[in-house]
C-alpha cells in the first residue's frame, strides 16, 4: 500500500497529492515514513531468508513420529497443514508443530499434500537445532518468493520515496 502511494505521488502532476488534502508542503514526513517502512521491509525480508537458510543447513536430522495431522482452516478463509510431530535427542523427548524453516508460519502450496504425507503415526525425518533441541521443522524447503517480495517491494518504495524526497529539497 505505501508503495503504490509513493508511486502515485511520483506520478502526479496535481499540488494536491493525496485526498485528504496533503499538499507538497506537508507530504515531507509521509516519504519519509515510506522510506522508513521500506527500510523496515528489505531488513525483514533479509532477515526471514538468512533465518531459514541457516537452518536448513545447520539443522540436524532425527528420526521423528507424527502424532497429529490435519488441514485445518483460519479465519479467513485459508487452509494450513496442522502437523505435530514427536522427536528424540540424547535421550530427551520434543514435540513441535513448525512445518517448515524459518519464523513465522506457512503451508506452501498444498496443505492437503503435506497432511495426506504426514499422516498420524507415521515416521518421518525432522530437522532439530543442535544447539537447541526444542527447535525443530519438519519439511526441509526454502520459502523464497515472500523474502524476495518484501526486498523488492521495500527496496522499490525506498527508491521511489527517496528519488522524490531528492527531487523535491535539490529542485
Amino acid at each position: 500500500m505505501i508503495g503504490y502511494a509513493v508511486v502515485w505521488v511520483e506520478v502526479t502532476t496535481d499540488i494536491e497529492l493525496f485526498s485528504d488534502g496533503v499538499t507538497m508542503a506537508n507530504s515531507t514526513p509521509r516519504l519519509l515514513l515510506a522510506i522508513l517502512l521500506g527500510v523496515g521491509a528489505v531488513v525483514g525480508g533479509g532477515y526471514l531468508w538468512v533465518s531459514q537458510n541457516e537452518e536448513v543447513d545447520t539443522y540436524e536430522p532425527v528420526d521423528a513420529t507424527v502424532v497429529h495431522s490435519e488441514l485445518g482452516s483460519s479465519d479467513d478463509g485459508s487452509y494450513h497443514a496442522a502437523i505435530t510431530y514427536e522427536y528424540t535427542v540424547d535421550g530427551q523427548t520434543y514435540e513441535s508443530s513448525n512445518v517448515f524453516p524459518g519464523p513465522g508460519s506457512r503451508s506452501g502450496n498444498d496443505p492437503q499434500g503435506l497432511v495426506d504425507d504426514h499422516p498420524e503415526g507415521a515416521s518421518v525425518t525432522a530437522y532439530y537445532d543442535p544447539a537447541n533441541p526444542s527447535t525443530a521443522f519438519l519439511v526441509k524447503e526454502r520459502s523464497v518468493l515472500f523474502p524476495v517480495m518484501l526486498v523488492g517491494v521495500g527496496g522499490l518504495t525506498v527508491f521511489v520515496a527517496g528519488k522524490e524526497l531528492v527531487e523535491r529539497f535539490a529542485g
